[in-house]
């Protein structure tokens, strides 16, 4: 039995070995999941250091996401929040993840808020 069921939105940060790795996240609403990885559909967000943003993909994917790797920090996001709103914006010098209307997420230690 898994940690997540279909249906259920997830935001995954991948957390970077080095300085130069890229900066990515995912948001997805999981499709199939077994004990150990979730198959999940959704956008993909890359920070652009050019514009010192994330930008999201212009297209939905899938992405198989492993739950047991401790590079992957995953965050449960509210099933009615809509994945094609949501968005990365500066609020007090930090990247937060909003739907620009009741969500809004952290993505260090404190978590969530909504």
């Amino acid at each position: 039995m898994s940690i997540l069921s279909k249906g259920e939105k997830v935001h995954v940060l991948i957390r970077r070995e080095y300085e130069v790795d890229i900066r990515l996240r995912f948001v997805g609403e999981v499709v199939e999941t077994t004990d150990t990885v979730v198959r999940l559909r959704g956008y993909a967000f890359v920070f652009d250091g050019g514009i010192g943003k994330f930008v999201r993909s212009a297209e939905q994917m899938e992405r198989i996401v492993s739950l047991v790797d401790s590079g992957n920090i995953i965050h449960v996001i509210p099933r009615e929040v809509k994945l094609e709103e949501l968005q990365f914006v500066e609020e007090h010098d930090r990247n937060v993840l909003t739907d620009g209307k009741s969500f809004l997420m952290t993505t260090d230690a404190f978590g969530a808020r909504r």
